[in-house]
């Protein structure tokens, strides 16, 4: 009777083991990285501006999530946007994230940073990115 309850509670922790290895949820620490491709760091006001931010895990694996922008001055946010026109809702993507910025004439000059939030069930990750709009 003692070896069964030995041998039952020994694939018990296996099995336990196993589950934790084959999905990770959110209270566990994994590895992933966000990464930006943008076109340089001096974009022109009123033209087209694309940026591209690739998230996945360690393993290559493509994580959903939410982005939003701010614009630092000085280390101070001056402006908060989202992909919409309007706002400043994050927005959702699945591994990858794509859109097109403009810049207004007002902001020609400026040393600015560039700041995507990139949020995910695994946590949050800044990618600052510093730009001086041109004309």
């Amino acid at each position: 009777m003692i070896r069964r309850l030995v041998a039952l509670t020994v694939f018990g922790s296996l099995a336990l083991a196993t589950a934790s290895f084959a999905s990770p949820t959110a209270g566990e620490s994994v590895r992933w990285s966000a990464k930006l491709t943008a076109p340089g760091h001096n974009p022109k006001a009123r033209k087209r501006w694309p940026v591209k931010i690739v998230v996945k895990t360690a393993g290559g694996k493509p994580i959903s999530g939410t982005v939003q922008y701010n614009f630092l001055f000085g280390g101070q946010v001056v402006q908060v946007r989202s992909c919409l026109d309007h706002g400043n809702t994050p927005c959702r993507f699945r591994g990858t994230y794509k859109d097109v910025l403009h810049f207004p004439a007002r902001s020609i000059g400026y040393d600015l940073t560039l700041r995507f939030i990139v949020k995910t069930r695994f946590g949050t990750k800044n990618i600052d990115y510093a730009i001086k709009v041109v004309k």
